[in-house]
């Protein structure tokens, strides 16, 4: 391997987050058994059960996780979002094992990849110098085992929150505030969804109280944008916050699928909602669509009801 080559391996492992403080000696040795992998939108990196030789770093782009199910009619489970300077399918570094989950490009990047059993030959003959690096991995995993229990609590309280029998707005105010509450760097939470009447979104709660958002049309470049890609975004701001909008999805409705929308911001934070943030709103996302879907359909069973009793009352 020439200078060059060994140089620019170098220099791409330093860019994950993990490796960022190990010394260029062990860097240098590390790139020895290292390579670069252009990727593409669409590429699947590794499949669930196959073996695991490589070890990956990404350098740009993005990465989904997601978890298989046995059963065919049912769609992956996604575990996470990876973007540059993640580390994943980490335990290649430890043994070649069936890959627990599967590893897919949802963004074209470049990624670097780090043969497992030439590491471990290497720590087998050289055990101190491998020890910050293992050391590294393991604290990269309570980091991932500690985010997972954080949002999984998140997600089971906005759950609980949701099925309380108050009213809706009582509950959703509630999970909103819970939101924020939870998140780090997050100042405002609104709710709008789509006006049954009018071709525009009104807001159903806003966190804080004071922060008096107005009703938006469809027409807003805002809403545009999230209604044309059905993900969530978060828009360019001017200033040291940001924004993102997560959208609700009416899976009945295919003309127009957009339920309504979380408008989340962060007054000062320019990198408050990292993808794995981004896919814990779109799971909140989902118990928020199911609820108003569920208040509107009782509205209208109850307004046939009325409508139905005043026929009857006219007729007698």
């Amino acid at each position: 391997m020439t200078r060059p080559v060994m140089d620019k391996l170098s220099h791409s492992l330093r860019l994950i987050d993990l490796l960022v403080d190990l010394p260029p000696p062990y860097l240098k040795q590390l790139a020895k058994f290292s390579l670069l992998r252009k990727i593409q939108a669409g590429e699947t990196i590794f499949c669930q059960g196959e073996p695991s030789p490589y070890c990956f770093g990404i350098l740009s782009g993005q990465i989904t996780i997601q978890r298989v199910p046995r059963e065919k009619n049912f769609p992956p489970k996604i575990l996470s979002l990876l973007g540059p300077g993640s580390l994943f399918g980490e335990q290649a570094l430890f043994k070649e094992s069936p890959r627990t989950a599967m590893a897919v490009a949802s963004q074209s990047g470049e990624l670097i990849a780090i043969d497992g059993k030439q590491l471990r030959d290497w720590m087998e003959k050289d055990w101190d110098a491998g020890m910050p690096l293992m050391m590294g991995v393991l604290q990269t995993t309570l980091v991932r085992l500690r985010r997972t229990s954080h949002e999984l609590s998140l997600v089971y309280g906005a759950g609980r929150f949701l099925a309380s029998d108050k009213p809706m707005k009582e509950r959703c105010r509630e999970t909103a505030d819970f939101l924020r509450a939870s998140l780090e760097d997050v100042d405002e939470i609104t709710l709008y969804q789509r006006s049954s009447y009018w071709d525009e979104f009104e807001p159903v709660v806003s966190i804080p109280a004071d922060s008096n958002p107005g009703t938006l049309p469809a027409e807003h470049p805002l809403v545009k944008q999230v209604s044309a890609v059905l993900k969530p975004i978060v828009p360019e701001k001017q200033g040291g916050g940001s924004t993102s909008l997560i959208p609700l999805m009416d899976p009945n409705n295919t003309q127009t699928p957009l339920l309504g929308f979380l408008w989340v911001t962060s007054k000062l934070n320019p990198k408050a909602f990292s993808p794995h943030i981004l896919l814990l709103l779109d799971t909140v996302a989902v118990q928020f669509a199911e609820t108003l879907l569920r208040h509107r359909l009782q509205e209208d069973q109850e307004a046939q009801a009325r409508l139905k009793q005043g026929r009857q009352s006219y007729t007698v």
